[in-house]
């Protein structure tokens, strides 16, 4: 995978002159003037190195924008659920309202959630993978406590209790926001 990804990026960054100077060693071989054949092989070990550390640090800012991407939408998806877990404790406090129903938003949400948690894992992966990661906060403990309050939340809704259900849902968005 790294040898694909840095034959894209080799191939968007050759030079022109690297260009060239491999058409002058393929004249030189045909001529095979050896001293400078060796001088341009030299010239070209340079160029070379010089070639991979910048496919290095092209690939390593690609990496890191990866990061960036991913944890902008993962703070947007946060925001969004958090607004949405508590519109919902809004709708469970009203007494017109129907468990059940609130109940499968309720489970729906839970899942965007689970999805989120997981978008948070891959995110820590992607940020091992840089050269010099991040500084990431561990927020599995913040994460299993508003899991812990969404499913309570659920079962309460599934007991007919929405009074708590509500109470369980605002706790759960309060979480999310910090």
């Amino acid at each position: 995978e790294k040898q694909k990804q840095l034959q894209e990026l080799f191939e968007s960054i050759v030079t022109p002159e690297m260009k060239q100077k491999y058409e002058e060693l393929q004249k030189l071989l045909e001529q095979m003037d050896k001293n400078k054949m060796q001088d341009m092989l030299e010239k070209m070990k340079m160029d070379n190195k010089d070639m991979e550390k910048a496919l290095d640090r092209q690939l390593e800012m690609f990496k890191q924008l990866q990061f960036e991407q991913k944890l902008d939408d993962i703070k947007q998806n946060l925001e969004n659920l958090e607004k949405k877990q508590d519109e919902l404790s809004k709708e469970s406090e009203e007494k017109k309202s129907d468990s059940k129903d609130i109940q499968k938003k309720q489970d729906s949400l839970n899942k965007e959630f689970e999805n989120i948690r997981k978008d948070l894992d891959e995110l820590n992966k992607l940020n091992e993978e840089l050269e010099k990661p991040n500084d990431l906060k561990n927020t599995d403990q913040q994460e299993q406590s508003i899991q812990e309050e969404m499913k309570k939340s659920s079962e309460e809704l599934k007991q007919n209790d929405k009074k708590d259900a509500s109470k369980s849902q605002k706790s759960s968005s309060q979480k999310m926001q910090q």
